[in-house]
């Protein structure tokens, strides 16, 4: 399922699954793949986030006061993604497809976070300013700044 995610992204997918075990989840949430986005900290979203003036400790600050506090889980515990996860995940493949994108990079997750709409990640985005369309056209942009490009 993840041959064609890069190794930043597959960062992020374990910075999830260990947030979601410091956070006591019983399962990777959207939440945690943002918290995982934010730590990995490299690449086109990173550029976004600070623009945007998101910040990990802000999010995580934030996600805590809307979680129920739990006992961590230990790191050895299989930890399965959410229902709304793996919709995000669905959605970050249909982003890069649809960009042209032969890999899966951090800034397609992004794209599946806000585009799961109603998820806690995608209401924190968008309450500090990032929305779809505009996260989509902006990684385009910086893409082309930096002279990155894709095989379709």
């Amino acid at each position: 399922m993840f041959e064609r995610y890069t190794e930043p992204a597959r960062r992020v997918l374990f910075f999830s699954r260990y947030a979601a075990s410091q956070l006591g989840g019983r399962a990777i949430e959207t939440e945690h793949l943002l918290v995982g986005l934010l730590r990995e900290g490299k690449g086109l979203t990173s550029g976004l986030f600070a623009r945007a003036q998101v910040s990990l400790d802000a999010v995580q600050s934030e996600i805590k006061a809307r979680t129920p506090v739990r006992e961590s889980i230990p790191t050895s515990v299989e930890i399965p993604f959410s229902t709304e996860t793996k919709r995000v995940l669905r959605f970050t493949a249909e982003e890069a497809d649809r960009l042209g994108h032969t890999h899966i990079g951090p800034e397609h997750l992004l794209l599946g976070l806000l585009s799961e709409r109603q998820s806690m990640a995608a209401v924190l985005l968008e309450q500090k300013g990032i929305q779809l369309d505009t996260a989509r056209q902006e990684i385009i942009r910086l893409a082309k700044e930096e002279g990155l490009t894709w095989g379709g």
